[in-house]
């Protein structure tokens, strides 16, 4: 401690007062403080690889004694450069294997604690929100030794939505049990290494569950060993995208968890999705993948194809969502596997991929209709006014159906710019009775209009119609100029 500041960390005991002459880690700012000195101080050897720093922790790591004695020996030098001390009882010498940070590491690879298993193996059945927020927390610590494992965790998370009543049910005692099981069976992962050749295998579920990848090296036995796991679950409007942009993305997400082990050299992803290299060279593509290629043009790697039958790993780690979790699907995810099925519009979903159409326009891997080529232009521009005032009221958006009728009305109702009536003044003389605002209207127009001459209120909308359209002429004109005439 600075001298200067000894004093304000004077403390009363029944013993006494006492004073820290040492930094304590209770202090607000000590760990931010300490943790920034240590790493100033051993820079040069984390930069070397040859120590790892952890908080107050110091892990060294050599393939043979001599060398081992050789790091320890740098690092006492500076720690009594520095004056820094090590509790001899805290510290462990020259073990082939250690436990650190929850995890056994070895010549082998890396495998979470039989000690720390036990806990999780021997949690009781949560009974509560809270126990359930805990349960998730400690099994979470081991996820990247378990495969698929936010898929697998889902029905978990889905009781601590708010306004859900908690029942802990068959699927929920079902992932319970599974994830004990997957802890106690956890394979081991190798220990990641620059200089091995590095594949990243990644898959999409083709129904917008989720994503999947797996870490992989080569090691000095020649086969490919995992050194990380990775999955992840669609959002609701990620579930919407067409396969292919899936497929894209299950890559984006999976270099972007490992950037760490990625950046900076060179490696190999696998995928099934056969057009997603042709992707990187288009020109013609949708802003959305054109943010992906930009991402992906910092790293550097190649691509191959697999096909799905040999991608079985992966594919689990997206897929299994649909078995794990029963779930009612949205109208956009019903309409997405519907269009799958239909030859009809999954050709023309391929043709809208590389050029675009005049009818119909590719939305989150939707296919939609930009017109009715069969209908005339003015049941264009009422369509153009129904499809947002439904996704304006509709909630759920699933369920704009209940709310058609209330979209009806309301232009049925409204006066019109060009003919300065509403629909149904025009066809029945009256407007309709709705709503109890609509009904107030209503008594006062039945007041004020007890007699109506519906010939002359047709024939004040078509004058109306006329002058619209000629005040339109005019503002059209405007823009425009006489073509120039030529003397032959």
């Amino acid at each position: 401690m600075n001298e200067a500041s000894i004093p304000f960390t004077s403390f009363v005991t029944p013993l006494g007062q006492f004073e820290y002459l040492k930094m304590p880690f209770g202090l607000t700012n000590a760990f931010k403080v300490f943790s920034r000195f240590t790493q100033q101080i051993f820079a040069d050897l984390i930069k070397r690889e040859e120590i790892i720093l952890y908080m107050d922790d110091i892990l060294i790591a050599a393939k043979a004694v001599p060398e081992n004695f050789v790091i320890l020996k740098k690092v006492f030098n500076l720690a009594a450069k520095f004056n820094l001390k090590f509790r001899l009882d805290k510290c462990s010498f020259l073990y082939e294997y250690i436990e650190y940070l929850g995890y056994i590491i070895d010549e082998v690879g890396v495998r979470p604690s039989p000690r720390n298993i036990d806990s999780v193996k021997n949690y009781p059945i949560p009974k509560n929100q809270k126990q359930v927020r805990q349960f998730i927390g400690l099994a979470s610590y081991f996820r990247r030794s378990i495969p698929n494992f936010s898929l697998i965790v889902k029905p978990l998370h889905n009781l601590l939505k708010k306004d859900i009543p908690f029942v802990f049910g068959n699927a929920e005692q079902c992932v319970f049990n599974t994830l004990k099981n997957q802890l106690s069976e956890a394979p081991i992962l190798s220990i990641y290494s620059p200089s091995a050749k590095t594949e990243l295998h990644c898959d999409a579920s083709s129904y917008g569950y989720g994503y999947g990848s797996v870490l992989l090296q080569r090691q000095v036995t020649g086969k490919l060993h995992p050194i990380f796991y990775f999955s992840q679950r669609t959002t609701q409007a990620e579930s919407r995208y067409h396969s292919f942009e899936l497929e894209c993305l299950a890559v984006v997400y999976s270099i972007k968890r490992f950037h760490i082990y990625l950046a900076g050299i060179h490696f190999k992803i696998i995928t099934d999705c056969n057009s997603f290299r042709s992707t990187l060279d288009k020109q013609n593509i949708n802003p959305r993948i054109s943010r992906w290629v930009l991402f992906l043009q910092n790293y550097d790697f190649e691509i191959s194809h697999r096909p799905g039958t040999k991608m079985g790993h992966v594919d689990a780690l997206s897929r299994c969502h649909n078995i794990l979790v029963l779930e009612a699907n949205t109208f956009e995810q019903i309409l997405s596997v519907k269009q799958r099925i239909d030859g009809k519009i999954v050709e023309i979903r391929n043709n809208l991929e590389v050029r675009s159409d005049k009818y119909f326009e590719l939305r989150e891997g939707l296919v939609y209709l930009t017109r009715t080529p069969r209908a005339n232009g003015q049941v264009e521009v009422v369509n153009q006014s129904i499809v947002p005032m439904l996704a304006k009221i509709s909630e759920p958006i699933n369920e704009w159906d209940k709310m058609l009728y209330k979209v009806e009305f309301a232009i049925n109702n409204t006066i019109h710019r060009s003919t300065g009536q509403t629909p149904s003044r025009l066809l029945f003389g009256i407007n309709q009775v709705g709503d109890v605002s609509d009904e107030l209207r209503h008594m006062i127009e039945e007041i004020n209009e007890k007699r109506f001459d519906l010939p002359e209120i047709r024939e004040k909308a078509s004058d109306q119609i006329v002058k619209a359209q000629t005040e339109s002429e005019k503002q059209y004109d405007v823009g425009q100029k006489e073509p120039v005439k030529y003397n032959l």
